[in-house]
């Protein structure tokens, strides 16, 4: 803690922390505010919570928010995104962009705290004094206080989820993007859901339909369903090699009871690219017998099938490709 003898501020130095390189290249603009919005986040770092002094008490030196402001660049000269929110006759400094409050990065960040001291809270002449070679050793985690808790639930990933997903190489946890249109959902086959094995053996339905190799025809639910739909994503990253006139920035993510492809990546929901790939992989009208339907559509490997023959591999997309926005962004 420090108190401040001069002018506006009285530094309730509650917390800061240390630069680390992780974050890659942060804008870092001297005098510009960064205010916090509710897209930061959701778990940040509370930095610093900087309290004007009373008037009467006010001499020379830094404003709370020319402190803040001091504060947030020079955070930012070190790699770490940081803004600044005005609460009542203080001004809090939050940092780093963090999807959940066990993040190895943020337990990173957090541990530089105790050693980091900011350059300007060093002269006397900014209006702030304090002990200790390390007053800003009370940093601590903690949800993005202009989002709501909807939001920051929506944008925390389950761990379990991101392991799952991470060693996948066309893991959507990978697309830069904010958004990503889905093409094509691989559920758990509903018959092991509705059809224990000794029913399907004394059905004439299922035995007609899948014979003596049922068995392989349901194939082991989820595990089954989550390989196609990674070879899906494969075939469409190499889909020019299979006959299509172009190869697709395809990517696949696998939920607790569904896997789904996507392509694409993009940052907002109006993207115009987005009209021309729904398109592409939604369903047509067709005439049937004299009446409309709705066909899906479908991609096979290869794409022309000599007559007579099968293709190697086949999969339907979704009737009605859907915007989606990447876990945990």
């Amino acid at each position: 803690m420090f108190s401040c003898l001069n002018k506006p501020i009285l530094f309730s130095l509650l917390f800061v922390l240390t630069a680390v390189p992780a974050f890659g290249k942060v804008e870092a603009v001297k005098g510009k505010t960064y205010h916090l919005s509710s897209q930061h986040g959701p778990w940040m770092i509370m930095v610093a919570a900087i309290k004007d002094v009373p008037v009467a008490r006010r001499v020379d030196g830094m404003s709370s928010s020319e402190a803040a402001n001091t504060l947030v660049y020079e955070l930012r000269k070190k790699g770490i995104p940081s803004y600044m929110l005005r609460i009542n006759n203080s001004t809090a400094v939050l940092a780093g962009n963090f999807q959940s409050s066990k993040q190895e990065l943020a337990k990173r960040v957090l541990t530089f705290v105790k050693d980091y001291a900011p350059a300007f809270m060093t002269d006397k002449r900014n209006g702030a004094l304090f002990a200790g070679r390390k007053p800003l050793s009370g940093a601590f985690l903690t949800v993005n206080p202009k989002a709501d808790a909807n939001s920051v639930k929506a944008r925390t990933l389950d761990p379990k989820l991101k392991k799952y997903n991470s060693s996948d190489e066309f893991s959507l946890l990978y697309n830069k993007g904010k958004y990503s249109l889905k093409i094509a959902t691989f559920e758990g086959n509903s018959f092991i859901q509705m059809a224990s094995h000794e029913q399907i053996k004394g059905n004439d339905f299922f035995e007609r339909s899948f014979g003596s190799g049922f068995e392989k025809t349901l194939g082991s639910g989820l595990d089954e369903s989550g390989q196609k739909a990674w070879e899906l994503c494969r075939a469409l990253r190499q889909a020019t090699r299979y006959g299509y006139d172009r190869n697709y920035d395809s990517w696949v993510f696998h939920d607790r009871n569904k896997s789904y492809v996507t392509v694409g990546s993009f940052q907002s929901p109006n993207d115009p690219k987005l009209v021309e790939l729904a398109k592409r992989f939604g369903s047509k009208n067709e005439v049937h017998e004299g009446r409309d339907v709705i066909v899906a559509q479908t991609i096979a490997i290869p794409r022309y099938v000599p007559r007579g023959s099968q293709p190697e591999k086949f999969w339907v997309l979704d009737v009605k490709p859907t915007l989606t926005k990447i876990p945990g962004r």
